[in-house]
Order: structure tokens, then C-alpha cells, then sequence
């Protein structure tokens, strides 16, 4: 009964989903949350850090051309000679043909346009005698700065390439008529190595975003398999909790039927002692019969205290103390417990004995006598006067089987899966407790057997009523 309940209860628990507690669903989204956040920190991180290097690396390479082209822009002025200039030796036409002859070798070399600024606001000349108009330009001249950073279209003005460029200025001495020389020249070649930077800096940011994406997705594996790692301890501790509180229900219920049935078992003894005193209180006891009956009643009076002990030890699930008992002892010994019964009702008890003189049963022998008393009072109460009840040990397999069989009416197909069950019944109205198969069949199982119930009409054609089968391990000769 209790291992069946077990196996229900195991399936039904596992067929309803266990819900993870909230402090475990707290701590995972909590994590989760911030693995996600932290591969998004450090990717804008990162994102962030290489834009700004490659702004600063950008900057600092046209600061570094500009810087080149001041130094060009005042090589080229050095080449007017001091001394002449102050002499009046030189003068417009020959500063400019000094300077832009200085200028040719370098105006070849490509990539640069040297410009002359007159003095005055008289405009700007490249050395190859083409006037531009470049007002940035002009003004820095005039004003005597020594850098600036060109636009597009001013380049394209002076014959550049349309792309920023920057001018690096020296001053010229205002005797010559001439303001300032200017050294231009685009920043192609900085723009490429930028663009290499940037290149660069697009495939670093693709590997370390890769890095920490693959440490956030390994993580959140991590996280996940540690759920799951939960998920299954908390379906185990649910389980182990369900069975406990299982095994819990079904010792409630085991005592709750031994308490009830406690009455129904002891009543055979109880019975016996009656009718002895009974006995005693006639007159016509001789001594020698009362102290026949004094030993009876004492007898039973110690079956009484023995079943109590067993009843309780194995309602606590104790381990039974067991003992080697002859199988036809204890038969007998069951006979004798039921006969006056059996004698009152009118229906014939006989004990059929096959080979097993000397096979013995490691057993409770008081738990094992009260189960066959179960069986032949429910085979007694089943039976109408005249009939006979069987009680019939043998061997069957190794194992030694006591048989109870009557002639009754049979039960009915339909009630046969649950006439084991607690407080089932079919004589309810005659004062059936339901209690008698199912501790007959938990003290079975207690001694490792089985018990089986059998109907006559569907094992032996014709024949009518039961045949209730106790099945237990023999432990060979006494």
C-alpha cells in the first residue's frame, strides 16, 4: 500500500512543474542584467577610447604638418640676404625671383604650393606668377601669424587638391615690398595614415568587441547552466520534501489503521479469554480444567501484550525482530486461534499440509499468525453453514505459500483491485471495519511477500469463492 502511494505521488509530483523560488529567479536576472550591462560599458568603452585616439592622433598629425611647412615657410625667407635688403639692393622683383628660386626645388618635389603675399594687402602670388584670392591666407600674412588651417575650396584655389590643407608662414622684411612667403601643401598624406588609424582602430574594435561578447555569452551560459544546476535542486528538494511528507501521510494512515483496527485484532484473544472466564466460573470446573484454562487465558493474555508490541514497532517502521519459525507451527497456531469460531458458525476448518515438514519462515510469528487470522475470518465470514475453509501450506518456488480458500459467493470482479485498500468494505452493514486484507497485506510486505487474491471461478472452472494466497521467502529446514 505505502509503496504504491509512493509511486502515485512520484508521478503526479513530476507531471506539475517546480517553480524556481524567487531568491534564485532574483539572483539570476540580477546577474544576467549585469553581464548585459557591463558588454555594453565595455563596448561604448571602447568605442569611445578609439574614437578619441584617433581624433588626438589626427589632430597631432596636422599640428606636426603645419609645423613642417613654418620650418619650409622660413627656410625660404632666410634665403633673402639681410644686409642687402637693408642696402636697398633688393628689390621686389628680386626678392621674389630669390624666393621662388629657393622655392622651385621644393614646388617639384610635389605636394606643396609656395604663395607670396605683398606687402600693403597687395594680394597673393604663387611663385609661378598666378594671383590667387585667398582672404585667410592674406590676412594671416598681414597680421604675421605663422600657421593656418585651409578649407577645401582655398585649396582648390591655390591648385591643390580639394582636401584640407594648411599653411605654414615666415615673415619677409617690409623693405622688399613683400609681406610674408607661405609654404602650402594638403594633408593627403596625413589623411591617409589617418585613415589607416582609423582602419586600424575599426579592426581592434571589432576584435575586442568580439572578446567581450564571447566572455558575455559565455558568462550568460554559465548563468544559464548554474539555473538550470538550480532548477534541478530545487525539483530534488521539492521531491525529497513531497516523499517526506508522503512517508509522513502514509505512517498517519498506517497508525490511523492500526489504531482503528486495533480493536478488530485483538478481539480474537480477547474473545478467547472471555469464554475461558467464563469457563472458570462454572462449577463443574474440575481443578485440572481450571488450570487448563488458567494457562489458556494466560496464554492469550500474552498474545494481547506481544501483538500490541508488534503493532507499535511496525507502525514506527522498526525493523521486525525476526525469528526462524516451522510454517506448519505457525498454521496451526492460526487454526487454533479461529476454531471456536469456526465451530459456532458451523462451517468445517481443515489444514492441508504439503512437503513441508521442517521448513521454517523468518518471521514475527504473533504478525504473521494475526495476517492468516485476518484471511480465515474473512473466509468465515464469506462462507454459509456447511461449507468448508482451506488453509493450505506448501512450497511454491522457494518460497512457502499458505493458501486460505473457502466457498462463498466469490467477490465480485469489480471490487477485487481495491478489497486491500483501508476502509473498503463490501459488509458495511454487518459491521465490517475494511481494515482485515489491509494489514494482513502490509504485515506481508513487512516480511518481504506478497499476498494475492484470487477468484475460484477464474483459476479452477466451476468452483465458487476466494483464494487469498500469502507468499513468503522460506529460510530452508528447521
Amino acid at each position: 500500500m505505502r509503496t504504491e502511494r509512493s509511486e502515485d505521488f512520484r508521478l503526479a509530483s513530476e507531471s506539475f512543474p517546480v517553480t524556481l523560488s524567487a531568491a534564485v529567479r532574483h539572483r539570476f536576472l540580477t546577474s544576467r542584467t549585469r553581464t548585459l550591462a557591463l558588454v555594453a560599458i565595455g563596448k561604448a568603452a571602447v568605442v569611445a577610447l578609439e574614437s578619441w585616439d584617433a581624433r588626438h592622433e589626427a589632430q597631432k598629425a596636422l599640428e606636426d604638418l603645419t609645423r613642417e611647412h613654418a620650418l619650409l615657410a622660413l627656410a625660404l625667407a632666410a634665403k633673402l640676404d639681410p644686409a642687402r635688403v637693408i642696402q636697398r639692393e633688393t628689390d621686389v622683383a628680386t626678392a621674389v625671383a630669390i624666393v621662388c628660386s629657393a622655392a622651385a626645388e621644393l614646388e617639384r618635389a610635389g605636394g606643396v604650393v609656395v604663395v607670396l603675399s605683398f606687402a600693403g594687402g597687395g594680394g597673393l602670388q604663387t611663385c609661378g606668377g598666378r594671383s590667387v584670392s585667398v582672404s585667410a591666407l592674406e590676412r594671416a600674412a598681414q597680421r604675421g601669424e605663422k600657421s593656418l588651417v585651409l578649407g577645401r575650396s582655398d585649396a582648390m584655389r591655390l591648385g591643390l587638391p580639394e582636401r584640407v590643407a594648411v599653411a605654414g608662414l615666415a615673415p619677409l622684411p617690409p623693405a622688399t615690398g613683400l609681406a610674408a612667403v607661405a609654404v602650402t601643401g594638403t594633408a593627403a598624406s596625413q589623411r591617409d595614415r589617418s585613415r589607416r588609424q582609423q582602419a586600424r582602430t575599426i579592426v581592434s574594435l571589432a576584435v575586442v568587441t568580439a572578446l567581450i561578447l564571447g566572455f558575455g555569452i559565455a558568462d550568460l551560459r554559465r548563468q544559464r547552466r548554474e539555473l538550470a544546476l538550480e532548477r534541478q535542486v530545487e525539483l530534488e528538494k521539492a521531491k525529497q520534501e513531497r516523499d517526506a511528507e508522503l512517508a509522513k501521510a502514509n505512517r498517519m494512515a498506517t497508525i490511523a489503521a492500526l489504531a482503528s483496527g486495533f480493536a478488530h485484532e485483538i478481539g480474537t484473544p480477547l474473545g478467547i479469554i472471555s469464554g475461558r472466564i467464563e469457563q472458570l466460573s462454572a462449577d463443574a470446573a474440575t481443578p485440572e480444567r481450571r488450570g487448563e484454562l488458567l494457562a489458556q487465558v494466560t496464554q492469550q493474555v500474552a498474545r494481547v501484550g506481544t501483538l500490541v508490541r508488534s503493532f507499535l514497532a511496525f507502525a514506527r517502521g522498526e525493523a521486525g525482530l525476526f525469528v526462524r519459525a516451522p510454517a506448519r507451527e505457525v498454521a496451526e497456531s492460526a487454526l487454533r486461534l479461529v476454531r471456536h469460531r469456526f465451530v459456532t458458525a458451523e462451517i468445517e476448518l481443515a489444514l492441508e499440509v504439503g512437503a513441508v515438514d521442517g521448513a521454517v519462515i523468518a518471521c514475527e510469528p504473533a504478525l504473521i499468525e494475526q495476517a492468516l487470522v485476518n484471511l480465515l475470518v474473512n473466509a468465515l465470514e464469506a462462507s454459509s453453514r456447511g461449507q468448508r475453509v482451506t488453509l493450505r501450506v506448501e512450497r511454491d518456488a522457494g518460497r512457502l505459500s499458505f493458501t486460505v480458500t473457502d466457498e462463498g459467493a466469490g467477490i465480485p470482479e469489480s471490487v477485487t483491485a481495491h478489497v486491500t485498500e483501508p476502509f473498503f468494505t463490501t459488509k458495511s452493514r454487518s459491521g465490517g471495519t475494511g481494515l482485515g486484507l489491509t494489514i494482513a497485506r502490509e504485515i506481508v510486505v513487512h516480511h518481504r511477500g506478497e499476498l494475492e487474491i484470487q477468484r475460484r471461478n477464474d483459476v479452477n472452472g466451476g468452483a465458487t469463492g476466494t483464494a487469498v494466497v500469502v507468499r513468503v521467502p522460506c529460510q530452508g529446514e528447521a
